[in-house]
């Protein structure tokens, strides 16, 4: 990491895969990293909502969205795809899971790093547009391709003890930021973090609350001198 980067503070994008307000907020977090890129550096720590014991049929896993996608879609303007809609919540023919998206992150990580925030919105699109089964391992060889990475190499190393390790402490290290809702988005700066968000919020508002806290920063170090 070189110079200019430690001295960036650090925007923490705290999400899910299987989180149907994160594919809500996916263009928000695009944006925010587009524009945002050169004053901070950006971390995508997904948080592991249903994970192996926690697996189960998109019936249980979500109920929730069957009533609540239509108010996911109004508050964000962003669609859910017939694919996901019809196998999904009318036949029941996929099972979700964070863990899976969660390694994938990870192996994804090694390869393109700096890509990372595109490829989480990638893979929520991937499920909730496309009606992607995230708890079948060869769905992610596609996932792979579609980013000029070997397809069976790339869930090879999903497969090894090492990235699940690492995804493994990755998850437990969203966890430690004790967020409650998803997506969240908080600050790191000087040691210190910050929630700035937790669950959805527009592109503007979001700006304001980031802006806010870093003027508020820079008004107490004008104090101190």
């Amino acid at each position: 990491m070189g110079k200019s980067n430690l001295a960036k503070p650090k925007l923490i994008y705290v999400c899910d895969s299987s989180c149907g307000w994160c594919y809500g907020f996916s263009p928000v977090i695009e944006r925010l990293h587009g524009e945002l890129y050169r004053q901070y550096q950006f971390e995508v720590l997904p948080v592991g909502m249903v994970m192996r014991n926690r697996n189960g049929l998109v019936q249980d896993v979500l109920s929730y969205l069957k009533w609540s996608h239509k108010c996911i879609e109004k508050s964000t303007n962003i669609r859910f795809g017939e694919d996901f809609l019809n196998k999904a919540l009318k036949e029941g023919k996929v099972t979700m899971d964070s863990y899976k998206p969660a390694i994938a992150m990870t192996v994804f990580r090694s390869y393109q790093p700096k890509k990372l925030i595109n490829f989480s919105i990638y893979l929520q699109k991937a499920i909730f547009f496309n009606g992607m089964d995230p708890s079948n391992w060869s769905s992610y060889e596609q996932c792979a391709e579609d980013h000029n990475i070997d397809g069976v190499e790339f869930v090879e190393c999903m497969k090894t003890l090492h990235y699940q390790r690492v995804t493994n402490k990755t998850i437990k290290k969203a966890r430690r930021l004790n967020v409650s809702q998803f997506p969240t988005i908080v600050l790191e700066k000087g040691g210190k973090t910050t929630t700035i968000s937790e669950g959805y919020l527009g592109y503007d508002a979001l700006r304001q609350r980031i802006e806010k806290e870093q003027f508020s920063e820079e008004a107490v170090k004008r104090r101190a001198y």
